[in-house]
């Protein structure tokens, strides 16, 4: 038996319930969209090096790090934590003074026009900023009474190792219900969660900004989330957040996220855009989203956009087309001893498809194994239980180099 990493929507752990508030107080201008369009393309950036610092903390084996270096793991993950957190104070309080309802139904049936400046409940979310910045600011206090109990003697090294690992287990990891993910590229992603999306449905958008510089960057992010109240911290009520980057006529993995989410898209140089309810194409499916934004310098936070969409199937003749790979463990969230099951999907789904999946867990435990994708473009890979709070962070890769990762905890 070996010991598993639940990462139970992996950021998971950022989720409590409220944060320093004073910025939200304040319902002055925030001012011009050129600056609200500025901390939407920052948005990406920060959150993958949240993310990043976050995978780093949760799935290391502290018994063979120095103190100094859990201490540079621990201090990372609060330095980039802290970031995420303000520009997330930022976007909240442009959207929180917006008035919204510039969207509206175009003539045509596959075009709507959405807001510049969405309102905060299209937006970024009233319980987001709360739910990080509290957990930030609990880790970080924790974290500086352990650094002074080590210097104070009142620890040893041993005692201190101990104490921040069962800080991150049971603080970080298992404290609500907040999962927050950055795709690293069109092809690969690093999620901080083990469940991002419904993660089985292959279908992709295109971005198409009609006007825009071929391959210029386009950043995206998508928030939703699941249960009866978007602003309440509660147990039935999840969060999710999940951002990137692609470009001019490049793609956004649909299969991360999901069916009645919110979309925001930040062209550069020009006015962002919220798609609100996006719902999700059918599975193998791309769908195009094209839209002629304005110039950001003289787009007004009074207006709006229109947005079109359309569909058509994905081409899928070999393993050569596989765009991307993702995968969920099911379940989500094992108890200590239980064993997983890692489900892999293929986008576009094709069947034949060699799929690599490999497990390296904190307990010393690692695994490999290869599989062919079925019907549905659909591989899984077993894994045995572990002991409590053990980590395990499996790596899928596709035979044309397409690569997803996933991390849990029992």
């Amino acid at each position: 038996m070996k010991n598993l990493f639940k990462f139970t929507l992996l950021a998971a752990f950022f989720l409590v319930n409220s944060v320093s508030c004073d910025l939200f107080e304040d319902d002055e201008d925030t001012g011009t969209v050129s600056d609200y369009s500025n901390q939407l393309a920052d948005l990406s950036t920060v959150n993958q090096s949240f993310v990043e610092a976050t995978h780093d903390f949760v799935s290391a084996n502290l018994s063979n790090l120095s103190v100094s270096e859990v201490s540079a793991l621990m201090d990372n993950f609060i330095k980039t934590g802290e970031d995420f957190v303000a520009n997330l104070e930022a976007i909240e309080k442009f959207q929180k003074n917006s008035s919204g309802g510039y969207a509206e139904k175009s003539a045509s049936a596959v075009c709507t026009v959405y807001d510049v400046v969405p309102t905060l409940d299209n937006g970024v979310g009233v319980g987001l900023v709360k739910s990080v910045g509290d957990i930030i600011g609990e880790a970080k206090g924790d974290i500086n009474n352990l650094n002074k109990m080590l210097e104070n003697g009142e620890i040893d090294e041993n005692q201190y190792k101990d104490a921040v690992d069962e800080l991150r287990q049971k603080k970080l990891l298992k404290a609500g219900g907040l999962t927050i993910g950055a795709i690293t590229g069109t092809g690969a992603a690093v999620v901080t969660g083990a469940v991002v999306g419904v993660a089985t449905l292959p279908a992709i958008a295109t971005v198409a900004v009609v006007g825009g510089v071929v391959g210029g960057t386009v950043t995206w992010f998508a928030n939703w989330y699941s249960g009866a109240n978007k602003s309440a911290i509660a147990d039935e009520s999840k969060m999710y957040l999940i951002s990137g980057k692609t470009t001019n006529g490049g793609i956004i993995p649909l299969n991360h996220l999901k069916s009645g989410m919110n979309l925001t898209l930040v062209p550069e140089g020009m006015a962002p855009v919220t798609i609100t309810n996006f719902e999700l194409p059918e599975s193998g499916t791309n769908r195009t989203i094209e839209f002629e934004p304005k110039d950001l310098n003289n787009a007004s936070k009074e207006e709006g956009y229109e947005v079109c969409f359309i569909d058509e199937a994905m081409p899928a003749n070999s393993c050569s087309d596989v765009m991307f790979v993702n995968a969920y463990p099911s379940p989500a969230n094992p108890a200590p001893g239980q064993d997983v099951t890692v489900y892999a999907s293929v986008t576009p789904p094709i069947s034949g498809c060699s799929i690599s999946f490999t497990i390296v867990g904190t307990d010393g435990y690692s695994d490999s194994e290869t599989a062919l994708t079925n019907s549905q473009g659909q591989a899984s890979f077993g894994i045995p239980g572990a002991e409590s709070e053990t980590v395990d962070v499996v790596t899928i890769t596709t035979s044309n180099g397409k690569s997803y990762t996933v991390s849990y905890v029992f």
